[in-house]
């Protein structure tokens, strides 16, 4: 806390420091009930966005490191300053016979250039586990690519914005 300040002008102090360093002020304060939090909040915010807003319908394929075939992918996304949601389908390859397709959901995180996802399969063709990809915006934001893993598994992905 600030020497000489206490309770709540000490959080408002703490708030609109904290505004003042990632070029905030004015916007993170809202009140001195939560103003701690909602610098936190809203710097955090921030540091989160990426150069470029994602949003959108992504094209892909994953790659296994065993030599398997690669899986083709449609991602549709959702950027909300960062914050990633969407869902993505892709090709029956490994699921209950009888499903042609898979789908999942999919949450993340954009920081700069690098893009962290999580897929997790929502139980079409009795599907029910989680992928994480982490990877790197390319070409002015049009491409992402990196890695996957599960478990001991892993190999890598791109996708292209359509």
């Amino acid at each position: 806390m600030i020497a000489g300040l206490k309770g709540k002008r000490a959080r408002l102090s703490v708030s609109i420091a904290v505004g003042a360093l990632f070029g905030l002020a004015g916007t993170a304060v809202a009140g001195p009930q939560n103003t701690s939090r909602t610098a936190e909040s809203v710097a955090g915010k921030q540091l989160a966005q990426s150069f470029y807003n994602l949003s959108g319908t992504w094209r892909g394929r994953y790659f296994y490191n065993n030599g398997q075939r690669p899986v083709p992918f449609v991602a549709r996304l959702r950027d909300n300053g960062g914050f990633i949601r969407g869902r993505m389908r892709e090709p029956n390859t490994f699921g209950r016979p009888g499903a042609r397709f898979l789908s999942a959901f999919l949450r993340g995180r954009v920081t700069g250039r690098r893009v962290r996802l999580v897929k997790s399969y929502d139980g079409r063709g009795g599907q029910r586990h989680s992928v994480f990809y982490n990877g790197r915006l390319r070409r002015g934001g049009t491409v992402i690519s990196g890695f996957w893993r599960l478990g001991g598994a892993s190999g890598r992905f791109f996708m292209t914005r359509r």
